[in-house]
């Protein structure tokens, strides 16, 4: 069950091993790109909506451990979104995808509680390694971008 619009997206995925993870993406070959990428690291879609807001109604009935998001959302900043995600669900990680990548950007994404960004077009293992939360730090690129804007 699928919805088309031309906002943002937000997919429902369940791990298969436990656990959930939300897409925020309003582009449909990057949400594919990352729903197919979290299914080869044992994720599976459950359902999809639209647009930030029904991504935040949707975190709040899943629950998720994980929301991938874009900062550029039709309806509200992907600011706003990781601040009402983090808000009500402290536990989920957030990661950013991206081309958004001046330092203010990744500055403001962190600040409002992101645990990591990834810089667009993604980078497949970059992306796993953020979703699974195996980097202390982002890599140079990333850090690079964060200590510009300190």
């Amino acid at each position: 069950m699928e919805e088309r619009n031309q906002g943002g997206w937000a997919l429902v995925v369940e791990r298969t091993q436990g656990g959930c993870a939300l897409v925020v993406e309003r582009t449909r070959f990057l949400r594919e790109k990352l729903v197919s990428l979290l299914g080869r690291a044992g994720w599976q879609v459950e359902g999809t909506a639209r647009e930030g807001g029904a991504a935040l109604e949707l975190a709040r009935r899943y629950r998720p451990d994980l929301v991938v998001l874009d900062l550029v959302l039709p309806d509200m900043p992907g600011t706003e979104l990781i601040r009402a995600i983090k808000a009500e669900l402290p536990g989920c990680r957030v990661v950013v995808c991206s081309a958004l990548v001046q330092s203010r950007w990744v500055k403001a994404a962190v600040e409002a509680g992101a645990d990591d960004f990834v810089i667009k077009p993604v980078d497949e293992a970059r992306f796993l390694a953020a979703v699974e939360g195996d980097l202390a730090r982002p890599p140079a690129p990333q850090r690079q971008a964060l200590d510009e804007g300190a």
